[in-house]
């Protein structure tokens, strides 16, 4: 049932064709990069670069689309800074989805002759004697080793395997397994945050050799959340202050970004009149500044909250029949910035959603683990062990103790899952890189998921043995699906009707109703909604 493309198993259930819709899907912005790099990158690497562009704009997807845009314009950058190295990593994280990418595969070409030594030596790394006597090589590599110097014990173990990668393969796993973990760590540490980046690759090359030391573990997520918070600041302040604050106080500059975010934040809710998301805001800021003028702000947000009784008047809410709970949701407030709202089935109103809104299904369903998408790999963290066991991006741990994630094998990207604990359970159960959304049901027996397979964004679902059924065909933008929690109902946000609004409908698809009109609002139909009690 897998190996069956998904667009010829939707067919065989002959529901009406939908009219077809442009994809809503953001675009590349990668001419930009292109430009910068016409007058710096000559021959064949000029050339990569227009052609790799074109080809992410020709293969982008919903799901790997950002990583592979990410790592494409890092291989450009760093391959203009001279970074040859790291320039080489991400390009061949980008062949990893797109093995096509002929672009792609002539910057890696330059990628990798840049690192040819040559008559002048460089700084970093240290610039070593082209030596092809593999015993005199490895020699040179443990002297380096034992002197600490671990820019020539990566350097010369580089030259070793481009002689034979096969030759001594443990010890030079070892060397280079305790070269990036110390010159990772010794990065990190570093103020600069070039160096804070560089720091994150070493660990995540130590990591595909072997699974990190403590140390170096925590090392690597916390710098990974502060570089994750940073890039927040300016686009999202309440994603920037829930990864700020859950990062240690006296971290790099984390407690002035968090200060500043929280003023940012109370400031753009009171702009868009969200006057108790404001209130709240101006109270964690004050308590972090102790400053006059943010309690007057404060003050004048609690009455103003006070008179509009909590609720949010911009979003019209519809009578509904058999929904309990609440259900959480993005949509863009007043000023078109991004906000957590709660539709609450019981008051009928929607209100603002406290930090920590999240999808679910990271934590094992014990909770005494967690799984991350960390430079494309699926790596399960626990017991201060990490252990990789997949390569892909998204993962959803489910209730059955199934982990579900969007990856490639074979050269067929979708849906995969794996089960941690079992080896070799690894399988692929849709076949189209577009799949997306995908949320478990609170049995662990089926997730329902986001697709394109006939020219409008529709809701699917799909059980753990590969088994697809539609569940909606309203020929608009659909997604963002989340399970009632006692697994009869499902909601998600559509356009069905020209505006954004969140509805709910049975398992089966049957019963849909409209919940909440959004009216001007923008929301985020393919991120995550998620129902609770």
């Amino acid at each position: 049932m897998a190996d069956t493309p998904i667009r010829d198993r939707i067919q065989a259930t002959k529901f009406p064709a939908q009219k077809k819709r442009r994809q809503m899907l953001p675009a590349l912005v990668t001419a930009l990069f292109a430009c910068l790099m016409a007058t710096l990158i000559a021959g064949s690497g000029l050339l990569g670069a227009r052609d790799g562009q074109r080809e992410l704009a020709v293969r982008r997807t919903a799901t790997i689309e950002s990583l592979i845009s990410q790592r494409f314009n890092n291989g450009l950058r760093l391959l203009n800074e001279g970074n040859y190295a790291l320039a080489q990593a991400n390009l061949e994280e980008v062949l990893r989805y797109q093995q096509g990418n002929h672009g792609a595969r002539d910057l890696l070409a330059t990628a990798i002759a840049g690192q040819v030594p040559t008559a002048t030596p460089l700084p970093k790394p240290t610039a070593t004697a082209v030596v092809i006597d593999k015993a005199a090589l490895l020699k040179q590599a443990r002297a380096a080793a034992n002197t600490q110097d671990w820019d020539a014990t990566i350097a010369l173990t580089d030259q070793l395997i481009a002689v034979d990668n096969k030759f001594q393969f443990d010890t030079v796993a070892d060397l280079r397994y305790e070269a990036f973990v110390q010159r990772g760590l010794a990065e990190i540490n570093n103020g600069a945050a070039a160096d804070l980046e560089s720091g994150i690759f070493d660990l995540d090359q130590a990591a595909a050799i072997r699974a990190l030391p403590a140390n170096a573990a925590g090392a690597h997520a916390v710098a990974v959340r502060y570089q994750t918070a940073v890039q927040y600041i300016g686009a999202d302040w309440d994603a920037a202050i829930r990864l700020l604050k859950e990062i240690p106080g006296g971290y790099r500059d984390v407690a002035a970004q968090l200060r500043n975010a929280y003023i940012a934040a109370a400031e753009s809710y009171a702009n868009a009149g969200n006057w108790c998301e404001a209130k709240r805001r101006y109270d964690e800021a004050g308590k972090a500044l102790s400053i006059q003028s943010l309690e007057q702000k404060a003050s004048d947000a609690a009455s103003r909250c006070t008179a509009s009784g909590g609720a949010l008047s911009e979003f019209t809410v519809l009578p509904a029949m058999g929904v309990s709970g609440n259900i959480s949701f993005r949509a863009t407030d007043a000023a078109g910035f991004y906000q957590n709202y709660a539709y609450d089935a019981a008051r009928a109103g929607v209100f603002t959603q406290s930090l920590g809104f999240s999808g679910a299904g990271i934590y094992s369903p014990d909770g005494s683990r967690y799984v991350l998408s960390e430079s494309g790999q699926i790596i399960v963290h626990g017991a201060g062990q990490s252990a990789i066991v997949a390569a892909g991006i998204d993962p959803q741990w489910g209730p059955g103790g199934i982990i579900a994630f969007q990856g490639c094998t074979d050269g067929i990207c979708g849906i995969h899952l794996v089960n941690p604990d079992v080896p070799n359970s690894l399988r692929r159960i849709t076949s189209s890189s577009g799949d997306i959304g995908y949320r478990w049901s609170p049995a662990g027996d089926q997730l329902a998921f986001t697709a394109n397979h006939t020219g409008a964004w529709e809701i699917f679902a799909i059980s753990i043995a590969g088994d697809i059924r539609p569940l909606t065909t309203l020929g608009s933008a659909s997604g963002a699906p989340s399970w009632s929690p006692n697994g009869a109902q499902i909601a998600f946000i559509s356009n069905r009707d020209g505006g954004f609004g969140l509805f709910a409908m049975n398992a089966d698809g049957s019963g849909l109703q409209k919940l909440v009109d959004f009216g001007a609002a923008n929301a985020d139909w393919q991120g995550a909604t998620v129902w609770v009690p």
